[in-house]
């Protein structure tokens, strides 16, 4: 039979452990979180100033300038890309960045709807950030989405796949 002092020490012992416990995986959910929000609200950023940059005119045509306010958009192997989709799902401008990637296919478009999910292209791992939107002018309505797309860097490890806006 165990003394009390004995009794006392392993049971402080089991609860400091589950503590410890319970505090490492409440803080790896808290990183993981606190991450996916930074990734998602810096996509979210660069989705709205490409759209400022934009402009639809009269007969439906997508002008979207050069030079553009991010640089990463500039520059191939940037790790970033963005490219705007049309009602036809067909890809209506895309940033030199992108020229030489593979650009994922778009689901069916719902308006307002905004998408933030991490997918595989080639075995690389790339969050991507979509909103739709229809862009109105006073000869009609065109139905746009608006994609940014960033390579997930090594090191940054995500386990879960979809997350929903």
């Amino acid at each position: 039979m165990m003394s009390l002092s004995r009794r006392i020490l392993l049971s402080a012992t089991l609860v400091l452990l589950i503590f410890t416990v319970g505090i490492a995986l409440t803080l790896d959910r808290a990183f993981y979180d606190s991450a996916r929000l930074g990734v998602q609200d810096r996509l979210f950023a660069k989705v709205l100033m490409l759209m400022g940059d934009a402009e639809v005119d009269e007969s439906g045509k997508l002008d979207v300038p050069t030079n553009l306010l991010d640089a990463e958009f500039g520059h191939v192997n940037s790790d970033t890309y963005a490219f705007i989709v049309d009602h036809t799902n067909t890809i209506a401008w895309q940033s030199t960045s992108s020229l030489n990637e593979q650009i994922p296919e778009t689901s069916s478009f719902e308006k307002g709807k905004k998408e933030f999910a991490q997918i595989l292209i080639d075995d690389k791992s790339h969050f991507i950030y979509s909103y739709n939107i229809i862009w109105e002018t006073e000869s009609g309505d065109y139905p746009l989405t608006f994609t940014v797309m960033v390579t997930q860097r090594p090191g940054v490890v995500f386990k879960r796949l979809k997350f929903s806006a």
